[in-house]
């Protein structure tokens, strides 16, 4: 129960320095608050090659930048060329590279830098958000699946940081995060920009009819993902290589990833009305959550949508913790309030045992049990 007893460490460091914020030394409140990621990214520096799908292959691209003789070569490296990597996550192998450090360091790193962003942005939308709760969301439902996909974990939640900026039509900052997160994993590109224009859409056009029209139009557009992916491949390098990859004719229906997605959704519209009174944006919100279903089952066709769900998906990490504000600011009693916050904590906890330690969570290189020569366990 590693991941277990870590997560509720950092949450309970995370809880404590939210709470503080502004009756203490900022210092200290900073200090509470790396001591909270400090667990958690050591966990996932330190594992072994074995944990996590894409961990081996991190490797090789990280002994790919060591082998080349400065920034230009791996930037211009043939195999990482041919695996399609990004020129922001060369970058960090080569920062790593030159300071002297190994592989563990590029791992812990990688999962710092995603909860740092994904902390960063729970602060943004803490007025509607407990920070803790955020993060604690994070941990159960997104962590352990970043051990496989660490690269797009990154890029995630960079998007994350910059979904404020998007809910408050700050479009050209948004923006920016795209351009930042799409250099480390080329799924944001498309993630980000499909994000923006149904945003834009809908905050012009709040119409069910018309909103129901986005949904089927932009999870249709992306079920012809692999031509689209071609298309872009012509001029992106590398593009093609890792998104144009999958495309499994034989239609597999997915009910593993429909029980992940249905309680949300059923929540979200029994909760509906007050969760738009309590949030303006939860509209938008709530569709993402449909959209997000509805990849997730076409990714059985077409492997990628899969990946580009998640971008939908991360916005569970708003939704859940409101479904506890709203009773937390107008519910009837306190007992009601932990009621619905109980619920959260038993629903998160038992979706991540049986998806985490009864399944393992991962293609061939599951990431539990959790294995580390470096901290002798396993």
């Amino acid at each position: 129960m590693i991941y277990l007893g870590t997560f509720a460490f950092s949450v309970i460091c995370i809880y404590f320095a939210s709470n503080e914020e502004g009756k203490r030394n900022r210092y200290f409140i900073i200090f509470v608050y790396a001591l909270a990621l400090l667990l958690p990214t050591i966990i996932a520096g330190a594992r072994d090659v074995t944990v996590g799908t894409d961990t081996s292959g991190y490797l090789s691209y990280f002994e790919a930048v060591k082998s080349s003789n400065s920034l230009v070569n791996a930037l211009t490296n043939a195999y990482l060329r041919r695996a399609g990597i990004e020129p922001g996550f060369i970058l960090l192998n080569y920062l790593v590279f030159k300071l002297n450090l190994d592989f563990p360091v590029l791992l812990g790193l990688m999962s710092f830098l995603t909860q740092l962003f994904i902390l960063l942005g729970a602060r943004l939308n803490r007025e509607k958000c407990p920070i803790w709760l955020v993060m604690f969301c994070f941990y159960m439902l997104f962590y352990c699946n970043f051990l496989n996909i660490a690269r797009q974990g990154i890029a995630l939640s960079i998007l994350f940081l910059g979904t404020y900026y998007l809910d408050h039509s700050k479009y050209r900052t948004y923006i920016f995060y795209i351009v930042i997160a799409g250099l480390i994993h080329n799924s944001a590109f498309i993630g980000g920009i499909l994000l923006l224009i149904i945003h834009i859409y809908i905050d012009k056009h709040r119409s069910y009819w018309k909103s129901l029209i986005v949904v089927v139009l932009s999870t249709s557009v992306l079920y012809f993902f692999s031509d689209l992916v071609k298309f872009i491949g012509r001029f992106i390098p590398g593009y093609i290589a890792y998104l144009g990859y999958f495309n499994n004719q034989n239609i597999i229906f997915s009910p593993v990833e429909l029980l992940y997605h249905v309680p949300f959704l059923i929540f979200a519209t029994l909760y509906y009305k007050s969760l738009l009174k309590y949030d303006s944006c939860f509209f938008t919100n709530y569709l993402y959550l449909w959209i997000d279903l509805i990849l997730s089952q076409l990714g059985a066709v077409v492997g990628p949508l899969s990946r580009i769900s998640l971008y939908f998906a991360f916005y569970k990490l708003i939704i859940t913790p409101e479904f506890y504000m709203i009773y937390r600011t107008n519910g009837p009693d306190k007992i009601s309030t932990k009621i619905v916050l109980y619920t959260i904590f038993v629903s998160l906890m038992v979706f991540f045992v049986w998806r985490v330690i009864m399944n393992g969570y991962g293609f061939g290189m599951p990431i539990y049990p959790y294995t580390s020569k470096i901290l002798g366990i396993g």
